[in-house]
C-alpha cells in the first residue's frame, strides 16, 4: 500500500507548498491572479491534484499494488491488473445498468475514465489486484501446447482474468451495498459519536497496523468521500489559502480535519518510543540501538513511515504498543477539543508545507497549543 500512498503523499505536500507561494500574507502581491508567479505556482497546483482526485485514486492503487505484490515479471503484472480493472468497472457499469429495476443500489460515483461505476474506492481496487496478482503468480510461466503457445503470459492471465471479473462483477454489484452499509454505519459511528469517536478512529488506525487493516480505517476518510467529498487531503490543499485569511477557528473552518490529526502521533510519539528506547538499552549497546533508532525515527518523524519503528516497538512491548495507541487516539480527541483541525495524516514535512507554514499568521496561537499538548503526551 505504501507505493500510492507515497506519491498520493507527495503530491499533497507539492499542492501545500504551491498554497504558501500564492498566499496573499506570505509573499504579497506576488500572489495577485494576474502575476506571472501566481501563474506558475496555480499550474503546480492543478497538475498536483490530478493525482488527488477521487476517480483518479482508485487507479493509483491498480497500478502500484503489482509492484511489490508479484513475485516476477513485475512491468507485465500492472499492465494485466491495469487492463483488467478497466474491464471490472465497465463490467459493472454495464450489470447495473440492466439490472437497475431490480434490488441492486445504484451507487454510482464520479466515472473512471469516463465510466460510471459502483462507488467502491480502493476496496474496488484491492479486490481486482488481489485477483489477478494470483493469477500472474501461479499462471504466468505456464507451458502451453505450442499450437497455443501465443497465447501464454501476460495474454494467459488477461483470458482467465476476463471471466474472474465477469464474476466479480456481479458478486459485487448485488453484495457491494450490504457490505456498504457496514462500512458506512462504521464511518457513521466515528462521524457521529463527537470525541469518543475521534478517539475510536485514531485508537484503531494505530492498534491495526500490524495487519494492516488500518489502511481501511483511515483512507475513505483521507482520500475518499466519508467525511467530505473528494477528501480530507483535496478539500484542505483546495481550501488552505481561505482558511489563512479568516481568523475563526480551525474546528470551526474545517471540522472533517478531525480524521486526520493522527499524524501528530507519529511525530511525536515516535520521537517518545525512540528516547524510551534508548533510555532503557543496556549501556554497551546504546551506540548500536541508537544508529537504528536515528534512521526510522528521523522517517517516521518526517515523513509518517512509522512501520518500522513500530513493529521493533510492538514485537519488544506489546502492552506498551497497546497504550501507545491509546494515546493515540487521546492525540487526536484533545487537539480537536482545543480547536487543532487541518491535514496532519504523515509527517512533520507535511505538517509545516500545509498546516504551519499558511496559516501561521492566522492560527499561529492554535498551532502552539497543538505542539505543546503533543508533547507532553507523546513523552
Amino acid at each position: 500500500m505504501v507505493t500510492p500512498v507515497l506519491l498520493i503523499t507527495f503530491a499533497g505536500v507539492l499542492a501545500g507548498i504551491a498554497s504558501i507561494f500564492t498566499n496573499t500574507i506570505i509573499v504579497g502581491d506576488l500572489a495577485n491572479e494576474s502575476t506571472f508567479w501566481f501563474r506558475i505556482w496555480n499550474i503546480i497546483t492543478e497538475v498536483a491534484l490530478i493525482i488527488l482526485r477521487p476517480s483518479h485514486i482508485p487507479v493509483l492503487f491498480v497500478i502500484g499494488l503489482p509492484i511489490n505484490l508479484a513475485k516476477k515479471h513485475k512491468s507485465e503484472a500492472c499492465m494485466e491488473c491495469f487492463i483488467l480493472y478497466l474491464s471490472f468497472i465497465y463490467f459493472l457499469k454495464l450489470i447495473l445498468t440492466y439490472w437497475k429495476n431490480t434490488s441492486i443500489e445504484l451507487t454510482f460515483k464520479e466515472s473512471v475514465f469516463g465510466i460510471p461505476t459502483l462507488d467502491m474506492g480502493i476496496i474496488g481496487s484491492i479486490l481486482v489486484v488481489g485477483i489477478t496478482i494470483f493469477l500472474h503468480n501461479h499462471y504466468f510461466d505456464l507451458d502451453m501446447p505450442e499450437f497455443f503457445g501465443i497465447y501464454q503470459g501476460m495474454v494467459f492471465v488477461y483470458l482467465v482474468g476476463f471471466f474472474s471479473m465477469f464474476f466479480l462483477a456481479f458478486a459485487c454489484a448485488f453484495l457491494w451495498p450490504s457490505v456498504q452499509c457496514g462500512i458506512a454505519s462504521m464511518q457513521y459511528f466515528f462521524i457521529y459519536s463527537g470525541n469518543f469517536g475521534i478517539f475510536m478512529y485514531g485508537f484503531l488506525e494505530r492498534i491495526l497496523v500490524p495487519t494492516g487493516l488500518h489502511h481501511f480505517i483511515y483512507i475513505p476518510f483521507i482520500q475518499d468521500n466519508a467525511i467530505v467529498k473528494g477528501g480530507i487531503i483535496t478539500n484542505w490543499v483546495t481550501n488552505v489559502d481561505n482558511f489563512s485569511k479568516s481568523i475563526d477557528s480551525l474546528k470551526t473552518l474545517f471540522p472533517a480535519g478531525r480524521f486526520s490529526l493522527f499524524g501528530n502521533a507519529k511525530v511525536f510519539g515516535s520521537i517518545g518510543i525512540s528516547l524510551a528506547f534508548y533510555a532503557t538499552a543496556k549501556s554497551e549497546r546504546k551506540k548500536q540501538v541508537l544508529s537504528f533508532l536515528f534512521p526510522a525515527t528521523l522517517t517516521a518523524v518526517l515523513f509518517g513511515i512509522t512501520e518500522p519503528l513500530e513493529f521493533i516497538f510492538l514485537f519488544s512491548a506489546p502492552l506498551l504498543f497497546f497504550i501507545y495507541s491509546v494515546l493515540a487516539g487521546v492525540i487526536g480527541m484533545v487537539m480537536y477539543m482545543f480547536g487543532v483541525s487541518g491535514c496532519m495524516y504523515l509527517g512533520l514535512i507535511e505538517m509545516v508545507s500545509t498546516n504551519w507554514i499558511p496559516l501561521s499568521m492566522s492560527h499561529g496561537f492554535t498551532y502552539i497549543t497543538q505542539i505543546a499538548r503533543d508533547s507532553i503526551t507523546g513523552y
